[in-house]
């Protein structure tokens, strides 16, 4: 449980696990095992940083010569301007003479939890039951979400909304304003343009380039290789950089399972090694073992042993760019719930709704709602509770993705270039990353009997027409 994780409170949470830090105003920073914990200040600001940034154009600036450029913004919007230039997996803590601000990475990957009345911030929900204590809804609609089978099976949060009434989740493109306790969003505030595939992908190769430099200049960097776009493209990324492969074999999988057959072409036509390792192995210390059940933690994590200054480069988060939501129009609140996997219900209907009224400022400054939702839903809390239980289990995974320039870069293409089976955007990554390797680009992208049906269905003008009834039919 206390591995990476933190707590900032006013009270002492009484916990030997917890090591006491830093503090910022009536605000004490507690760090659990193996925290990395960077700190920058001047007379008026000061920047406390937990996680990491990777600047991919200066691949070997460590993360205070990062905070010192950041310490010397004018304002708040415009370190967070600036912020957007950066990748990496973080929570961030701002003094100001005006605020108290906390914030994390691109996809809120690295988790922060409240308390309604800004009494703490943590981790986990879990975190802030040792120095608050955690109510359960009074309204019979949210009890009956929160005891749900629906809920049971896939625990999930939806929202910023939690199990517990005073407990709220930091949603992706937001931030904390302690002094005001509110949660305010800063993000999209500019324009993206709208531009061509090939020119994206040559900013983007360059981009997830120098961030994979600047990831291998701290620790020792290990990739998983399968048979699709997100680990291809950042194979191709790492050429050329001290790196290690591997390929995950499930219980499932036959020998000529695509996610074994592509790798092993692909490392031949490179000439790189790599190992197949049991996908299904994971550790679990005494810490953790009581969590195993729990609503927070774990869900359906599989982890193998970790190796010590090892990062596990990872390709989720680029999933916002590949238009996983299709093409529903004007979708109601309640679609919005049957794409997360939720049957409609006055609870995640009253959620989404909230949501939905961004629509206009989203659509207003370039973006497609979906896409949007995508990062801020599904990331934000589907991929964000997997990353937090990694960590506990001894697992230290980066995305090079999770830099907000870089996806919006991605999301200035055209949503019919960026599909999530057949992505002209992600074939030209792969051709600027390979050095136009026509080798490369002749493999194929997950060959199963699924997209095989899913491409006839395209190209019969069939399966837009089937992803909407089945959202409508709640399938």
């Amino acid at each position: 449980m206390y591995r990476k994780q933190f707590l900032l409170a006013k009270i002492s949470p009484d916990d030997e696990n917890l090591s006491l830090t830093d503090k910022f105003e009536e605000y004490q920073l507690y760090l659990g095992s193996d925290s990395e914990y960077t700190v920058l200040e001047d007379s008026q600001n000061k920047i406390g940083l937990i996680g990491n940034l990777y600047d991919w154009q200066n691949p070997e600036d460590a993360n205070k010569k990062i905070l010192h450029r950041l310490l010397k913004s004018n304002s708040l919007d415009q370190l967070l301007q600036k912020l957007n230039d950066y990748a990496g997996e973080f929570v961030m803590i701002l003094r100001t003479s005006k605020d108290l601000v906390i914030l994390n990475d691109a996809t809120a990957q690295k988790e922060v939890y409240f308390e309604t009345n800004f009494e703490c911030f943590g981790t986990q929900p879990k975190l802030l039951e040792k120095v608050v204590c955690l109510k359960d809804y009074e309204s019979k609609e949210a009890k009956s979400f929160y005891k749900s089978k629906e809920f049971e099976r896939r625990q999930i949060f939806i929202g910023d909304q939690t199990h517990k009434s005073n407990v709220r989740h930091l949603r992706a493109n937001h931030y904390l304003s302690i002094r005001k306790k509110e949660m305010i969003r800063f993000f999209p505030k500019a324009c993206i343009p709208q531009l061509t595939p090939q020119k994206v992908a040559t900013i983007v190769s360059k981009r997830l380039k120098g961030t994979l430099v600047s990831i291998g200049m701290r620790k020792k960097l290990k990739l998983g290789i399968t048979g699709g776009y997100d680990s291809r493209v950042l194979l191709m990324g790492s050429l050329g950089i001290e790196c290690s492969y591997y390929v995950s074999k499930y219980g499932y999988m036959h020998n000529k399972h695509f996610d074994l057959v592509i790798p092993e072409k692909l490392t031949g036509l490179l000439k790189i090694n790599y190992k197949v390792e049991d996908g299904l192995a994971y550790s679990c210390n005494k810490d953790n073992f009581n969590y195993l059940n729990d609503i927070e933690f774990p869900s359906f994590v599989r982890v193998n042993k970790n190796e010590n200054d090892t990062v596990y480069i990872n390709g989720n988060v680029s999933e916002v760019a590949r238009n996983y939501y299709g093409y529903l129009n004007n979708a109601k609140a309640s679609d919005l719930s049957v794409l997360t996997g939720y049957s409609p219900c006055a609870v995640t209907i009253a959620c989404y709704q909230d949501w939905l009224n961004n629509q206009s400022l989203f659509k207003k400054m370039g973006y497609h709602y979906l896409d949007l939702f995508y990062w801020e839903e599904r990331m934000g809390n589907w991929g964000a509770k997997a990353r937090s239980e990694y960590y506990a289990l001894n697992r230290d995974i980066v995305s090079p993705f999770n830099s907000r320039g870089l996806l919006s870069l991605l999301l200035s293409t055209k949503r019919k270039h960026r599909d999530s089976h057949f992505n002209t955007l992600y074939q030209e990554i792969l051709w600027e990353l390979s050095g136009h390797d026509k080798s490369i680009q002749k493999v194929p992208i997950n060959p199963s009997k699924k997209q095989t049906i899913i491409k006839t269905m395209k190209r019969l003008k069939l399966y837009n027409p089937y992803k909407f009834l089945q959202v409508k039919l709640r399938l």
